[in-house]
C-alpha cells in the first residue's frame, strides 16, 4: 500500500517485510539513473551521455550533480559516501571515469533492464538494511546547494520506500529505498521502476509518497528541454521553473572548445559541439550541432538536431 506523508513531519510505522532498522545516517549510497530503454535523438547527436551534455560556465549536467553530491556529504558529515552511476548501453557510459571522487559506473548486466531492474542489481552489494537515494541524471538540479538541508538526504527511512513529491503533486523522480525490498525484484528481464518496481513493492512492502519544498530537477530528454533549461540557466534563475523565454531574445551561445565555427555565423540559444562546423554567414537557432554536424556557409538550422545519424 501506498501512504501519504510529508517531508517535515514522517509517519512512523513499520514496514511489513523488511527490518526497519538502518546506518545512522541512513545512507549507503547516492544512486544516480542515467540509463535509457532506447537512445534519444538528443544523445544519438550529440554521441554522448545526455549525463555529460554541457551546460553554461563550463558545467555539465554531470558536475552539477557532483556539486549536489558534495552538498549531502557534508551535510550528512560522511565525506566517503559513495555514488553509483547506473547507466546503459543505450544511453552510452557517462565519461566521468577518474574525475569524481569515490564514484562507479555501474552498466546494465542485460539490455534494456529497466530502472527498476538496475537498481534491483545494484543494492546487492549492500546490507539489506541499508538504504540508497535515488536521483534522475538526465536531468538538471535547479538549486544543488539545496541538497544540503534537503529532507530527502538527511531523514532516514520510516518506511521500505519513499517517492518524493513537491507541495504541488509533482514528482521530483528522487526516490529512498531499503536496499532489502529492493532486492525483492526479479532478477532477471525488464523491470521498470513506475510501471512494474513501485506496485510491486507496494504490495508487500510499506511505500510512502512524501511532499518536500525542494524544487523538482528539470528533466532533460529532448533538445526543446534541454534549450530551455539553458535558457533558464543563463537568465539566473535558481529556484523555480518560470516557463518558455522569449523565442526573439537571445539568451545563451554555447560553443565548445574544438568547435569550428566562423566568426560570421549567428549561434541563437543553441550548443555547438566539438568537432562540428558552422560555416560563413550561417544561422543556428535553438538547436544542437552534433560533432557530426555541419551547417554549411550561408546555411540555417532552426530547432534542428544537426547532425543526428539516424536522420541522414
Amino acid at each position: 500500500m501506498v501512504r501519504f506523508a510529508d517531508a517535515s513531519t514522517p509517519v512512523v510505522e513499520g514496514s511489513t517485510d523488511s527490518d526497519s532498522s538502518s546506518s545512522p545516517h541512513g545512507l549507503a549510497a547516492i544512486v544516480l539513473l542515467t540509463g535509457s530503454v532506447r537512445q534519444t535523438a538528443l544523445g544519438r547527436t550529440a554521441a554522448r551521455s545526455r549525463f555529460d551534455l554541457p551546460l553554461l560556465g563550463g558545467q555539465t549536467i554531470g558536475s552539477r550533480w557532483l556539486r549536489a553530491v558534495t552538498g549531502m556529504r557534508e551535510a550528512l558529515s560522511n565525506p566517503c559516501l559513495p555514488v553509483i552511476i547506473a547507466a546503459n548501453q543505450a544511453a552510452k557510459a557517462p565519461d566521468v571515469t577518474g574525475t569524481w571522487p569515490l564514484t562507479s559506473v555501474v552498466m546494465d548486466v542485460e539490455e534494456p533492464r529497466g530502472t527498476g531492474g538496475a537498481l534491483r542489481d545494484v543494492v546487492l552489494r549492500f546490507p539489506a538494511t541499508a538504504e540508497i537515494l535515488v536521483v534522475p541524471g538526465h536531468s538538471i538540479p535547479p538549486d544543488p546547494d539545496l541538497f544540503r538541508t534537503s529532507a530527502m538526504t538527511t531523514q532516514a527511512l520510516a518506511a521500505d520506500a519513499a517517492v518524493y513529491a513537491t507541495r504541488d503533486g509533482e514528482p521530483t523522480g528522487i526516490f529512498r529505498f531499503r536496499c532489502g525490498a529492493l532486492a525483492t525484484l526479479p532478477a532477471r528481464g525488464f523491470v521498470d521502476m513506475k510501471e512494474q518496481g513501485l506496485p510491486s513493492l507496494a504490495s508487500r512492502f510499506d511505500v510512502r509518497v512524501i511532499t518536500t519544498d525542494d524544487p523538482a530537477p528539470i528533466s532533460i530528454r529532448t533538445l526543446d528541454a534541454y534549450i530551455e533549461a539553458l535558457r533558464w540557466l543563463a537568465n539566473g534563475k535558481t529556484k523555480t521553473h518560470h516557463g518558455p523565454s522569449e523565442d526573439w531574445r537571445c539568451t545563451f551561445s554555447l560553443i565548445e572548445p574544438g568547435a569550428e565555427v566562423h566568426p560570421t555565423a549567428r549561434v541563437h540559444d543553441s550548443v555547438v559541439l566539438a568537432g562540428s562546423k558552422v560555416g560563413r554567414d550561417a544561422v543556428v537557432v535553438r538547436s544542437l550541432v552534433g560533432p557530426a554536424g555541419v551547417v554549411g556557409a550561408g546555411r540555417s538550422a532552426f530547432d534542428e538536431l544537426v547532425g543526428d545519424p539516424e536522420a541522414e
